[in-house]
């Protein structure tokens, strides 16, 4: 008696059995043929229904679903070979399939042009949906890509724009820095020049129109200094002290010109130079008077300047401004005390 041979289905084992309880099992149906029996003398597995076209069986006894194959046996008895019934597919994977196969052919008709609904014209009278997509795809596409060289360009402009604004506001500062700087300058020599000590016997100053609202100093060039003593100019101003103060450029400039007929001669006469400067001697130390007249290409108001002067000793050089000027908006018969003198 043959050992028992072990069965499987699908990796579980299904026990052990003998050969005519499997042929059995196969005929009712309880073992398929797609299950795997091991043969022990060649240590594999094979399949049932491989196993049973190594043996001869009986045309009745096979099984119901099987499929007969006619053959022979060493005595020359008519036997037949079964095989496994043929696979039954699943309904549900069909399904899947046929609507896969589906999609498919209807995505090769749109690629093709022929997906038309009911009621659309034929290729040749209307072009296709896929197409008309393609189209719109391509023009969506270059409309965006407008959008963005246009927003490009915008930025552009703007930041070209800002670097112009920048720049020329980096070259006003830099004007405005070397505005200063020269301000600067001009306003140490100047007071450099303003604190030099003035010797004994000697009278000098600068001349000049002072711009507060920028900071900056006008040097009046050629301007005529003449001193006078004090005594001539106060005998001149106590006698047109009780005539009207001028209003006028033209009463000044003839209140001037009274003034220089009506003094004695002078006893000093000067030009101021580019940077507003004058100088000149005295030989007897005293008190005296400066009348100063701007050139008339200064092109200004009509102005000047009664300035008192005492000599006598070591003194610093005057600064003559519109500050302390006459002009027809503030004239008054009155001279300027030196400067530093609380008395005069």
């Amino acid at each position: 008696m043959k050992d028992p041979y072990h069965v499987v289905r699908n990796g579980q084992p299904l026990g052990q059995f003998l050969q005519t309880e499997i042929i059995a099992k196969l005929e009712d149906g309880t073992l398929l043929p797609d299950d795997r029996i091991f043969l022990s003398a060649e240590r594999t597995w094979i399949s049932l229904h491989d196993w049973l076209a190594r043996l001869a069986m009986p045309v009745n006894d096979a099984p119901a679903d099987s499929t007969s194959l006619p053959t022979s046996n060493r005595d020359g008895h008519i036997l037949t070979v079964y095989t496994a019934p043929p696979p039954q597919h699943n309904s549900k994977s069909n399904d899947r399939y046929s609507r896969s196969k589906k999609k498919r052919h209807r995505h090769r008709n749109r690629l093709s042009g022929d997906d038309f609904t009911e009621g659309e014209a034929s290729v040749g009278q209307r072009e296709s949906n896929y197409q008309r997509r393609r189209r719109q795809a391509k023009f969506t596409k270059i409309f965006y890509g407008w959008i963005v060289a246009a927003f490009a360009l915008v930025v552009a402009v703007a930041f070209y724009t800002w670097g112009i604004s920048y720049k020329k506001q980096v070259a006003g500062l830099r004007e405005w820095n070397e505005d200063l700087k020269e301000q600067v300058r001009a306003h140490k020599e100047r007071n450099r020049a303003l604190l030099q000590p003035v010797p004994t016997g000697q009278v000098a100053g600068i001349v000049g129109i002072e711009d507060t609202d920028n900071g900056k100093f006008f040097a009046l060039a050629s301007a005529t200094v003449t001193l006078y003593r004090r005594a001539d100019v106060e005998a001149f101003i106590e006698q047109h002290s009780s005539a009207p103060s001028p209003t006028t450029d033209e009463e000044i400039a003839e209140f001037i010109q009274d003034f220089q007929n009506a003094m004695p001669r002078p006893e000093g006469t000067d030009l101021t130079n580019s940077d507003g400067a004058f100088h000149f001697s005295i030989p007897n130390p005293g008190d005296y008077v400066l009348l100063v007249v701007p050139n008339k290409v200064f092109g200004g108001p009509q102005v000047v300047w009664l300035q008192g002067v005492r000599t006598g000793g070591p003194t610093q050089k005057i600064l003559l401004t519109d500050q302390e000027a006459l002009t027809a908006v503030k004239f008054h018969f009155k001279i300027t005390p030196p400067q530093g003198s609380m008395e005069w």
